[in-house]
Order: C-alpha cells, then sequence, then structure tokens
C-alpha cells in the first residue's frame, strides 16, 4: 500500500531529483518515480480543492470577488497536467530535464497563486466583506 504524499512534498521530491546528474545510471528511472508521486499528488489536490464542497466553493462562498483568480486556479490544474504529460521519461534526458524543471517551477507558481488568494481572501478586509 502506497501512503499519500501532499503536492508540496512531492514537488520537493521531483526538484531534489533535479539536482542528481541527467544522464547517470537510474537518473530516469527516479524522475519516473518522483512525477508518479507528483501525478498522484496533484490528482489528490484537484480533488479536494474543485467541485461542490472543494476548497474552491468555500473561498467563494466566504470571498465572491474573488472568483476569476479561483477560476485561474482550475484552469491551472489542467495545464499542471499537460505539463506532467510531456515530461515522459521515456525522452532523452536533457529533454526531460528541462520538462521537470519547467514543471517545478509551474507547480511552485501555482501553490503561491493559491496562498496569495486565500490570503486575500481572509486577510483582507474589503468593504466589510470577509
Amino acid at each position: 500500500m502506497t501512503m499519500s504524499v501532499e503536492l508540496p512534498s512531492a514537488t520537493t521530491g521531483l526538484a531534489r531529483s533535479l539536482s542528481q546528474t541527467a544522464g547517470r545510471p537510474g537518473w530516469v528511472r527516479d524522475v519516473a518515480a518522483q512525477l508518479a508521486d507528483v501525478r498522484t499528488a496533484l490528482l489528490d489536490h484537484i480533488r479536494v480543492t474543485e467541485g461542490p464542497t472543494g476548497r474552491y466553493a468555500q473561498l467563494l462562498r466566504d470571498a465572491p470577488r474573488l472568483a476569476p483568480g479561483i477560476h485561474e486556479l482550475v484552469t491551472e490544474h489542467a495545464e499542471l497536467i499537460a505539463a506532467l504529460d510531456d515530461a515522459r521519461p521515456d525522452d532523452d534526458p536533457q529533454r526531460l530535464h528541462e520538462a521537470v524543471t519547467g514543471l517545478v517551477d509551474r507547480l511552485g507558481r501555482h501553490r503561491q497563486h493559491g496562498a496569495d488568494l486565500i490570503y486575500e481572501a481572509y486577510s483582507i478586509d474589503v468593504g466589510g466583506e470577509t
């Protein structure tokens, strides 16, 4: 039985795999394993954030003014899945390294975007709306 990995931890593991020498024996296998963890964690993240009972629905109820930002987060989910699909372990190590580097960057920006929206929803008073 595989334990669930949170998206930040999975992203950190993937970033750590990038610090290893691309092309060394086992590097592609290690990156592939980390990509699988990120995919599982991302799908779990999407499951708990989207939908009528997800975190984004609660955020919309509490701060409806943030609807455009929440829509962007949902759009980013589809883009992150596409970036995961683009990072294929069967590619040459240099291309894989570039694709994974881009994916790690996008995951970090997505996390920051979500944190910024939560901060804006609950830490900024806009005309009495909280």
